[in-house]
Parts: C-alpha cells; structure tokens; sequence
C-alpha cells in the first residue's frame, strides 16, 4: 500500500515515476546569483572572480568553467566595498547598516572564517591594502586608520589629515602612501612618520579614481569630463569631456591603458609618450545586461567582469559578445513550522509545501507537491510527534485585510482538514499568533488579545493592552505578553489568568519584551532588549515568575528584535547575534550553512534551521552538527545526507485539488 498525501506532503504514489528525470539533475552543486546588486568584484591570484553585493554574500566564480563555484554570507547588511589581500585569500569588506553605523570585516574566503570585524560610523569613504597586504588603510570621515590585517587591531604613525580620503595607494616598499582627499587634494604621506611630506592642488570631487603607468598617473571623472593628472606633480595632463562615463577600470598597473564604460559603451583608453589621450577601441554593450554597478577587467583571458543590478555576473568581449555566468537559484523558502511528522514551508514565490521531519523518509522516487497561497506565516503548536490528538497550525499573513487565515488540522490517521477564518472578527494587521492543544490565540497590532476554542469556535478569553510586541500561552489557561518600554512601566513580561484574570508581572526596568516562544516542555523562553546605561544590548531568557526571576540563558551587544529561539531534546537552541545558531549551555556554535540562519524550529530529536538562501538544515541537538540539508528548485528539490545527494520532483499547482489521503 502506497499512501499520498497530497496537501504539503511527499507524494510517494504509484505515477509516472521521476527517476529518469534524476538522472538529468546536476549531482554538483551550483549557487545561485546575488539577491540584488552586485557591488564590488575582485580577482585572486588563482584567476577566481570574488563578488559581494547587497545581500551580503561572498560569491566565488570561475570564468573558465563559466559558473558560480562558491556561494555563502559574510554579512546580515549590504556589502559596499571589497579589496583583497595581495599575500593571503584575505578580503576587507565595507559593510553598511543604513543608520549610521557600519562595519569593516576581514574574512580568510578559502576556509570562510572571519578574522575580525571593527564597528565604524557609516561614512566609510575608501578602504585598501598596502601594495603587498601588510596593513590596511581605512578613510573615515576625516581621518585614516592603519590596521593590522591578522588582528584589526590599530597601528601607529597615522597620518594627519582634514577631509575625507576616497582613494589611496602606497608604493611596493610601503614607505609612502598617496592620497586623494575630496576637497581637491593629492597628498603624500611618509608611513615611518605619518608626516604629509606633500601635497598638490587637483580637481575636486573627482569619481572612479584609479592609478595606472605605475602609480604616475591618476584617471578620474570630474562631473561628465574624463581628467588625466600627473600624480608625480598634480598637473592636469588631459582632459576628455566629450564622453559621459559611469566609472573607470584598471587594467595592469604598470600598463598606460585603462578602461572606462557607460550605460551602453565600454572605451579602451591609452596615455601615448607625449600626454595625449587616446581611444584606442569602443564596443557597445548588449542590450540584455542589466544596469551595471561594478566592473572588473581579467587579465588572462582578456574580458570585462560587469556585475549588475539584477545579481549576476557577465563576461563581455572585445568582440560585442557577452555571456553571464551560470548560477542555479534556488525556490527560497523563507516560513517554515513543525507540525506532527512534518515540516512545512512557504516559499518566496508564495507557494506551500512539506516534507517529512524524518529526512531518512525522503527518496528519489517522490515527488514533491506545492500549492499556491496568499499567505506568508505559519505558527504551529508546541511539536508533539506521533500523538493520537489532532495536530493544527495555522496560515496567516500581516500585510492586508483581504485573505483570513487558514487553520490547518492534521488528524492521528493523517487526513487533512482545512478551516479558513473569515467568519472571525479581527483588527488587522495581526501582530503575532500562538496554539495550544486547542486553544488559538490572537495578537492584533493594536494590543488586542482574543483566545479561541478550535473545537468550539468560541471566544474564551479578551484583552487589550497598548504596546503589546507578543502573546503567547504559558499554559493551558494562563497566557504571556511581553511589552514595549513606552507601555509596560518597568513590567516587560505579564502573565494573565484566563479564568480568573489575575495577572502576575515580571518587574525589570528599562527592558522591552520582544519576543515569547513557549517548548514542547511547558518551559516558557523570551528575547528581550536592554536599553540600561548607554548601551543596548539583546538576551534570550528563561521567564520564570518566582522570586528569583528570570534566568539569562545569552546575551549580545546592540539591538536584535528578529531573533529566532526554540528547544529540542531539552536543549535551548537561538539565533541570538548577527552570524549564526548557537546552543546553550554550554555555547556551542551551530555549523552553520551557505547563509546566515533566519529561524530556528524544534524538530523533536533535531533542530531544524532555515537560512537566507532558503536552505533547511537538519542540526544534531547535542553537537550543532549539520544531519541534512534541503534545497528546493523550480521543477525539483536536493536533500544531502552525508555524502549522499538525493534529488525528486516538484510539482506545482495553482488550486487545492485534494485534501484527503489516496490508497492505492
């Protein structure tokens, strides 16, 4: 007997079998493109193509082969700037917030190991290494930093200046360092000292600038004109306005070419013997390359690398041909809940599916079926497998009034039913949704609460209250709120007896209870935000409301108010940080995959993550140890286990055409 269950399951029936497609699926894996711009490219010495971008990932290319060979996150915020190191696989990597604070990390890309990261202001201007990697140069608003590039620690001997710097660049001995500062000026520091020995009057506000004919010459774009100066004197050599430029390239430093390009041309430019600037050859871009918004000439196969708005990477020939890089984008999952014997998930795209919580379930002869939804959240109860009690979670969204949400029951025998809630009164936008054996609970935006019987359909419990982040159930008949600081008078956490209405708060000053996440176990956990002192800082805690409080089970500096915790196996797990999962206690570091997880679910005996890249993973309780790992694909799904790569098909459907179970 075959079973098929169709709504969110693994379809195991007897029908047109997809293991000849199996065969046609790529057992190498190939990351997709960047989620949006790509910012900056760089070239290592292997000849590899280093991109990041603003979803801040690190993409490694090989143009050889033509494809994407390396995909993973260095950062939770767009990645503005990238340099590499000229003696090590170390990059620099500008990264901005957008509320002026930034930061500049360093990471080892071959072993994908951060080596350190400094917290700036937002107004980072230029960063660079020294000719052969042994500090590097920092320009913040109006000063420059010498760090160590094992370290980050700060060196001495910086030089003095009074704008900001938007370019620099030392000479190959590393005694000197030049630099042109926004105002108009190009100076020369003596790096033994941090003395500017000095300085020559140039244009201001130049763009793009680049030295090129070892280091004597500097190419920039002063408003629409192309301008040559003399770095040895300051002198303006040349000068070009009858061409409108976005940005120039490097070729060889020692050469006395460069490039530069628009929205529809690539130029080839040469500085001949007597200071004359000359084209030396023009090709159009083709018309389907998005807008470009980073360049990178390869010398060894002689193309242009352009990264562009749309995240991917082309390489462009002298001859008007071009071709992208090869990537494979995955169906990003981005809601995903336990439930029963199953997790599900929603897919970017909008579309609805699940697999088997057991990853050894999975096979190449299944098929997996997805389904059209208007909604984006699940909310399951507390994850209790094998139960001879129904099983519900609900599909609900916070962006309109238009679609109610969807109650879905998974019985002991695994039919399936369906419930929408469109007879129910609510305040939209719903703020926050919570189940417990029966019972279903509400959180408008408002601060109203509103608990109701599934069985019955009735109202069992009402309250409102300003400021209310979260409710939950601390216990069958007793629920948990946790407040902002406007409203919550030194009280974060409140508890309310439902049948009673008493109410128990939790007393913490200057606390704001962001998030309320209750086990399996009965334990009831919280993210909360300290906004004491001058500094603010996020923990997960143990809410207890006994005379000695709550317990701290993590703490992190700054404000994270989309952290994701849950326990399995009694083992508190939570994303608490901007870089990964992390077990408690003692810490342990979850192994993390490609991207930075999103939210961390209770599997039973495993935690289960989902990152950015729409990836879930499959963690051991005890070790953070990755078990499984799922992707999901236009027409077909990947699970690797171990150094196994299962594959299957998907199948999509954009209307609900059987609930129920088929036996055959």
């Amino acid at each position: 007997m075959t079973v098929c269950l169709i709504l969110f399951m693994i379809n195991t029936c007897a029908i047109a079998s997809p293991i000849q497609m199996v065969n046609a699926y790529s057992t190498t894996f190939v990351p997709g493109k960047h989620q949006g711009a790509v910012t900056t490219l760089a070239l290592d010495k292997q000849g590899y193509i280093l991109s990041a971008g603003e979803d801040g990932f690190l993409e490694i290319w090989d143009i050889q082969r033509n494809t994407a060979v390396e995909r993973f996150q260095v950062s939770s915020y767009p990645i503005t700037a990238m340099v590499l190191r000229q003696n090590a696989p170390h990059i620099a990597l500008v990264e901005r917030s957008g509320n002026g604070i930034g930061k500049i990390s360093a990471w080892d890309y071959i072993n994908k190991q951060k080596l350190w990261t400094l917290t700036v202001s937002d107004t980072v201007s230029t960063v660079s290494y020294s000719a052969t990697g042994s500090f590097l140069i920092i320009g913040e608003n109006n000063r420059i930093m010498l760090i160590d590039p094992e370290t980050g620690v700060s060196l001495t001997n910086v030089p003095s200046i009074n704008a900001a710097v938007h370019f620099v660049a030392t000479g190959k001995s590393e005694k000197t360092m030049v630099g042109y500062q926004n105002l108009g000026l190009l100076s020369y520091w003596n790096l033994s000292t941090g003395i500017e020995m000095q300085h020559f009057r140039v244009p201001a506000h130049l763009r793009s600038p680049i030295l090129f004919g070892s280091n004597r010459f500097l190419a920039a774009l002063d408003s629409t004109d192309l301008v040559i100066v003399n770095a040895v004197s300051g002198t303006e050599i040349a000068r070009d306005p009858t061409l409108t430029l976005d940005m120039l390239i490097s070729l060889d430093p020692d050469s006395t070419e460069f490039m530069g390009l628009n929205s529809t041309t690539v130029y080839r430019f040469a500085l001949n013997k007597t200071g004359k600037l000359e084209i030396m050859s023009a090709f159009s871009l083709p018309r389907e390359i998005p807008r470009i918004t980073s360049a990178l000439f390869h010398g060894q196969t002689k193309t242009l690398l352009v990264g562009t708005t749309a995240g991917t990477v082309w390489q462009l020939r002298q001859n008007n041909t071009a071709q992208v890089l090869y990537t494979q984008d995955q169906s990003r999952i981005i809601e995903t809940a336990a439930a029963g014997n199953y997790f599900v998930f929603i897919t970017e795209e909008q579309y609805a599916g699940g697999v088997p919580l057991d990853y050894n379930q999975l096979d190449n002869d299944m098929v997996l079926y997805l389904e059209r939804t208007s909604l984006s959240r699940i909310t399951a109860a507390p994850l209790v497998q094998d139960s001879e009690e129904p099983v519900h979670l609900l599909f609900w969204q916070t962006q309109n009034t238009r679609d109610f949400p969807l109650l879905v029951t998974i019985n002991p025998d695994e039919t399936i039913e369906r419930t929408p809630l469109d007879t129910l009164q609510f305040q939209f936008p719903l703020q926050s949704i919570a189940l417990l054996h029966d019972n279903l609970l509400f959180l408008d935006s408002m601060g109203n609460i509103q608990v109701l019987s599934i069985g019955s359909g009735t109202s069992l419990f009402t309250f409102s209250n300003l400021g209310l982040l979260d409710a939950g159930f601390w216990d069958e008949k007793t629920i948990i709120m946790a407040r902002s600081s406007r409203h919550n008078e030194g009280m974060p956490f409140l508890r309310v007896d439902m049948i009673t209405g008493e109410t128990v708060p939790i007393s913490l000053p200057d606390i704001i209870g962001i998030k309320l996440y209750r086990a399996a176990s009965g334990t009831v956990y919280a993210a909360a935000v300290d906004e004491r002192g001058s500094s603010t800082s996020s923990s997960t805690v143990l809410l207890r409301f006994d005379q000695e409080g709550p317990v701290m089970c993590a703490q992190t500096a700054g404000e994270d108010i989309d952290l994701s915790i849950a326990e399995s196996a009694g083992i508190l797990a939570s994303t608490l940080g901007d870089e990964g999962v992390s077990l408690y206690n003692p810490t342990i570091p979850v192994t993390r995959t490609a991207g930075f997880p999103l939210t961390v679910v209770d599997g039973g005996t495993v935690f289960l993550a989902l990152d950015k890249d729409g990836t879930v993973t499959w963690h051991d309780p005890y070790t953070g140890a990755v078990r499984a790992l799922f992707r999901l694909y236009e027409d077909f799904w990947t699970l690797h286990r171990g150094d196994e790569i299962l594959h299957g098909q998907v199948v999509v459907s954009n209307k609900i055409e059987q609930t129920t179970i088929q036996e055959e």
